[in-house]
């Protein structure tokens, strides 16, 4: 299982637009993908879970994959959350 944490930053947080493109980014990886924020958890895949979640600009998230390719989605995802969702969106 591979782990990273992760500040939202951008106004808004992850609302519809931006929990489908997660969601998007995620479907592309076989293994399962889920976001903590304190105590409910998300499937990365599924809009309305992600939504559910009502993470917003300044909320702290857990990432946790675990899966076949699970090193590769990590390192994508990473990068995917800063470029969207961190200080430079």
């Amino acid at each position: 299982m591979e782990t990273f944490n992760f500040k939202i930053s951008v106004p808004g947080g992850l609302h519809a637009r931006n929990a489908m493109i997660l969601s998007k980014k995620s479907a592309e990886y076989q293994s399962e993908i889920l976001i903590l924020k304190e105590n409910t958890t998300a499937n990365a895949k599924k809009v309305m879970d992600i939504m559910l979640l009502r993470a917003a600009r300044g909320d702290d998230i857990v990432v946790l994959i675990e899966g076949p390719d699970e090193i590769a989605a990590m390192e994508d995802l990473k990068q995917f959350f800063l470029s969207n969702f961190g200080n430079n969106a």
